[in-house]
């Protein structure tokens, strides 16, 4: 016979394997030639964080303060978005807004949080056995 705390504790194992064996689905991105096959979709990326203005972890915008990982093996989970910026579009821009600070027209990747419209921010990532600057992680 199950009592309610029996079936409880199930379903509670239950929920905890799922969560478990869905986070296990979701691909890890090390190179950035995967990253176009992957938009729109849930992702973890893993990589060094690019230092420059706007953070990026294989050309993939991303948050990087509160530690500050640049120059750091990091990795972020979220959903690859790309946006591609022509000439004509900072020209509209330019006439609607006037002069604006932009990178210039291109294909630019953001790895949004999955519950949030704002940026994924990176955490620490630490391979076993292997230096934070070793290829393959």
């Amino acid at each position: 016979m199950i009592t309610g705390n029996t079936a409880l504790v199930m379903i509670s194992l239950f929920a905890f394997a799922t969560i478990a064996n869905a986070g296990s689905t979701i691909p890890v991105i090390t190179n950035n030639s995967e990253i176009e096959t992957h938009i729109g979709k849930t992702v973890t990326i893993r990589g060094i964080v690019e230092n420059s203005r706007i953070a990026s972890i294989l050309g993939v915008d991303v948050e990087s303060f509160d530690p500050d990982l640049r120059n750091e093996l990091a990795e972020a989970t979220g959903i690859i978005e790309r946006d591609i910026i022509t000439e004509k579009t900072l020209q509209k821009q330019a006439e609607k807004f006037g002069i604006v600070a932009s990178r210039g027209p291109g294909v630019y990747y953001r790895l949004k949080e999955v519950s949030s419209d704002k940026t994924a921010h990176v955490k620490k990532y630490e391979a076993a056995g292997k230096s934070r600057l070793t290829e393959g992680y």
